[in-house]
Parts: structure tokens; C-alpha cells; sequence
């Protein structure tokens, strides 16, 4: 009598183990307007992020939640209701004339040097996310999401390291999209997933190439550091880190290429189309791991548009952007089931509808959802819709 009497006050506990599903928004305190790439974290440690509108979607068991994002107050809300907007209050910048400091250029050498004790760079995997968007002329042509895990040899290349080696095995997969009869955009797909990692990677930069201004200091424990390219040099860029004043770590690093020297970039020619990459911007966060001891990538946003004319001289632009989560790094291996070398709308798997209708690390924007619900096969296209 007594078992049985415990098995149903066990039962009765998973019955009241019930998931509420949140949603909301986050915009800044001063300004109103929505907060992109805001890390969500509940008491089980999901982990969401607010997509271009600031929007969330959480399933909710209780309990304290987080908000947090590198340039925002941390924010812990208990008991919170849905629909609820949250506003982030802007971090307060220490006035820099009152802290003695290196140089700029002093700091970011040394937070390079320090890579190798700050990162990984050994072998292990981790469960990721990924969207990859074609615009053309301002309206969306595809849209995909990966689920799943990746390996990778290091986060960095190193002296020693001369090459990095990544497998994933894909889990979901959503896309939509127009596929054009003709070659109309046969030379400006979406990247590999290959490329894409390789890309998030490549925070560094010759130092003797670039000057250092100081920034703000952030609650005295990150430090600002602008940087920008000197004259004649090759592929400029512009941008900041942020570093941590204890470790030398770097915790977030923005860039995009000068605008005033790309406009020039040469095109690339083949089959009577010409083509080149006019403006890109990346940006790179990084979070500490108590298992591993060492950082890892924890998101990455790249952006770029490229300028296309066809064989009779029309011009068309491609905006393409991709958003990419990571978590729960391991030292574990996967088995793969996909090559990282396709190009990412093109990889094949499974789609599971109630998967993405309960997927809640990203949100799809309400321009994607319109695009989505509007695709259908005519003359000029053909559309790839997952069912």
C-alpha cells in the first residue's frame, strides 16, 4: 500500500509540473525601441535570445528569469506574466579621464596573447542554431534554420594549429524560398556552414595595420577599445572590442568594412554576370564555461550585401545575414550526417512541424511569417516550402 500510495504522489508531482508559454518583448529604457540578441536564461538554463523585434518566447516553469545583454543592466524577473515587454536600462559609462589606463594598443595585444589561455583550443562540440536570410532588392527570396550539433578542432588557429576541422550532425531543418528557373541568382547563394564558422573566427588583426582609440569603461569591468585601419592596406575594417579587465579576455567584438574605401572593390566576372561584396558587419560575443574553464563563442551575426549585374547591366542587390547560437559546449564527439562544404540551403533533413512550432531561440520576425504563408509556385520561380 505504501508503494503504490508513493507512486501516486509521484504522479500527482509530474501532473503539477506544468510549462506556461511566455511571450514578450524588450526595448531599451531610454530610447523604446526593441533590443536584439537579449540572452535569456531561465532556473533550467534554457537559453533564448530576442530576435529583430525584440521579441521572445519562453516555456515557463516558474522560477527567476534572466536578461542579459552586454551592453544592458542585467535584469531578474520572478512570477512574469505573458505579453510582458521588459525594459533594459543602457550600462553607465565610467568618464575615462578619471581611470589611468594602458594604451589602446597595449590592451589589445595582450588580450591576444592571452587567447591561448582564455580559449579553447582543443577538440569539442556544441548544440547549435543557426538562420541564414536572402534579401533581394529589399525582399525576402529564403529563409533557413539548422538545429543540431557541431565539432570543431579549436576555436582559433593557432602557431601550431594550421587548420580547423568541423563535422555537424543536423537534427531540424526549416527553409523557404524561391528557386528561379534560370541562373538569375546562380552566384549569389547562402553560405556553407563551414564558411559561416570560419567566418565567426576571424576576430583578429595586424596590429601595426590599425589605430587604437580608448572607449568607455563598462561598470569598470570591460574596457572599449575603437579601432580602425590605417591608409593602403588590404580589406579595412573598423570596429571595437570589448575586453574583460581581469582576465584580458575578449568577451564581444564588432566590425565592418569602411565604407568609403569599398565602393571601389573590383568585380568578379563569370558567365556574363559581375559581382561584388559592397558592405559587411560581424559580431562576435563569447561566454564563460565552468566545465571547459576557458570561453567559447556563445552568438555571432554576420551580415554582408553583395552587387550583382547581370548580362544586360541590370543591377540587383543581395543583403544576406546570418545568426548563429551556440551552447552547451562539450568535450564530447558527434557523428555526422551532413556535409559542412553545401551550401546551407541546400542541406537536406528532417522537418518536424511541431519541433519549430515549440522552437523558441529565435522567433520568426512578421515580415518572415508573411513571406512564408505567401510563397507559391508561378512562371518565374519555383517554391521550396518544408512540410
Amino acid at each position: 500500500m505504501k508503494i503504490i500510495f508513493s507512486i501516486l504522489i509521484s504522479l500527482l508531482c509530474i501532473f503539477n509540473y506544468t510549462q506556461t508559454i511566455i511571450t514578450g518583448k524588450v526595448i531599451d529604457k531610454n530610447t523604446g525601441l526593441p533590443i536584439e540578441g537579449v540572452e535569456i536564461t531561465t532556473l533550467d538554463s534554457n537559453k533564448n535570445f530576442t530576435n529583430s523585434e525584440g521579441k521572445y518566447y519562453l516555456y515557463y516553469t516558474g522560477g527567476v528569469i534572466n536578461f542579459n545583454h552586454l551592453y544592458y543592466q542585467d535584469k531578474e524577473i520572478s512570477d512574469i506574466k505573458d505579453h510582458t515587454t521588459i525594459s533594459l536600462t543602457p550600462l553607465e559609462m565610467t568618464d575615462i579621464d578619471e581611470i589611468v589606463v594602458k594604451s589602446p594598443k597595449l590592451i589589445v595585444e595582450e588580450a591576444f596573447k592571452e587567447m591561448k589561455n582564455n580559449y579553447v583550443l582543443f577538440p569539442y562540440s556544441e548544440s547549435f542554431f543557426l538562420r541564414g536570410t536572402i534579401k533581394q532588392n529589399n525582399e525576402l527570396l529564403r529563409i533557413v534554420d539548422l538545429t543540431g550539433q557541431i565539432h570543431r578542432k579549436t576555436s582559433f588557429l593557432t602557431s601550431t594549429i594550421k587548420k580547423n576541422k568541423y563535422k555537424a550532425s543536423v537534427s531540424n531543418i526549416r527553409k523557404a524560398g524561391k528557386v528561379f528557373s534560370s541562373n538569375k541568382i546562380e552566384y549569389v547563394n547562402l553560405l556553407t556552414l563551414k564558411e559561416i564558422l570560419y567566418q565567426a573566427t576571424l576576430i583578429g588583426i595586424e596590429c601595426k595595420n590599425y589605430n587604437f582609440y580608448k572607449g568607455e569603461n563598462i561598470d569598470s569591468l570591460y574596457t572599449k577599445i575603437y579601432f580602425t585601419a590605417k591608409e593602403n592596406i588590404n580589406n579595412p575594417r573598423e570596429g571595437f572590442y570589448i575586453i574583460n579587465n581581469t582576465d584580458n579576455a575578449i568577451l564581444s567584438v564588432y566590425y565592418h568594412s569602411k565604407n568609403d574605401r569599398n565602393s571601389g572593390l573590383p568585380f568578379t566576372s563569370k558567365y556574363g554576370f559581375k559581382w561584388r561584396t559592397m558592405n559587411y558587419n560581424i559580431a562576435v560575443s563569447y561566454s564563460y564555461n565552468s566545465s571547459l574553464k576557458k570561453y567559447t563563442q556563445s552568438n555571432c551575426v554576420y551580415k554582408y550585401n553583395v552587387e550583382l549585374l547581370d548580362r544586360n547591366n541590370k543591377r540587383t542587390v543581395y543583403d544576406l545575414d546570418y545568426q548563429l547560437l551556440l551552447s552547451n559546449p562539450t568535450t564530447s564527439d558527434i557523428t555526422s550526417n551532413t556535409s559542412v562544404t553545401k551550401e546551407i540551403f541546400k542541406i537536406e533533413g528532417a522537418y518536424n512541424e511541431e519541433f519549430w512550432k515549440k522552437q523558441n531561440q529565435l522567433l520568426l520576425t512578421e515580415e518572415m511569417k508573411k513571406f512564408i504563408n505567401s510563397l507559391q509556385d508561378n512562371k518565374e520561380y519555383k517554391a521550396i516550402l518544408s512540410k
